[in-house]
């Protein structure tokens, strides 16, 4: 799954661009419950490198890549987002009362944000931050 900030901007080779910088999520456990996975960046003007963030706790992955919709599963606050690429806007979140990083045009869901929490259960679709690693989880960090 790959995230981006778009903007227009130029690499060091003078090629235009359309984003400064992309936030990959690579899922490592899928559990009967949850998901998790690791968050990194990588800048525009340097494509070799990842950065690691943070791990990520995510609801369970019910779908396979390139699931087609008619096909796609979903249990309200107990789904994973699809697999994809998806634009992140920083905005302000009105559950959480101030600026978050929020997903834009995700299929099957609204309102996907990236920040901190517990536990599966206060994900609702969102990509939960934390920094201790796991092999596996049972619903909470």
């Amino acid at each position: 799954m790959c995230l981006w900030k778009k903007t227009k901007t130029e690499t060091s080779d003078t090629q235009a661009v359309d984003w400064i910088a992309k936030l990959i999520v690579k899922r490592y456990f899928f559990g009967p419950k949850d998901t998790l996975g690791k968050l990194y960046i990588v800048y525009a003007d340097n494509l070799n490198n990842e950065e690691f963030i943070c791990y990520i706790l995510e609801d369970k992955v019910r779908n396979e890549p390139d699931t087609p919709d008619d096909f796609f599963e979903k249990v309200y606050g107990e789904t994973a987002i699809p697999y994809g690429i998806y634009e992140v806007k920083l905005t302000n979140s009105p559950r959480f009362g101030k600026i978050l990083p929020e997903l834009l045009d995700v299929p099957h869901f609204s309102g996907v944000r990236i920040h901190s929490g517990n536990q599966a259960s206060d994900s609702e679709g969102c990509l939960i931050c934390g920094d201790t690693p796991k092999e596996s989880c049972e619903g909470s960090w």
